[in-house]
């Protein structure tokens, strides 16, 4: 059975829809990587997890906090933009 697209005389949509899919539901190393290292804090403490992987503490309990108001969606802990919100005029 093949599947429809129902968008497709609007030139351009179908690009744009896949990448607003790819953007919102993909997982990267980096979350991750994020997501092990609460799990090893949670189970080892702190001062363990400094010196394993180098994380502050407000850095565990931002993440945490990223974490809880995605409901726990891995997702979330991808990292946003770098790029500067008031650019040059």
């Amino acid at each position: 059975m093949q599947i429809g697209f129902k968008y497709h005389n609007c030139p351009g949509f179908g690009r744009l829809y896949n990448y607003a899919i790819k953007q919102n539901y993909m997982i990267t190393k980096e979350a991750e990587t994020r997501i092990k290292i609460l799990k090893f804090w949670h189970e080892y403490g702190l001062e363990a997890t400094k010196s394993a992987f180098g994380a502050k503490q407000s850095t565990l309990y931002l993440w945490q906090k990223i974490l809880r108001e995605g409901d726990g969606k891995i997702e979330c802990l991808n990292p946003g933009s770098q790029a500067r919100r008031n650019k040059n005029k």
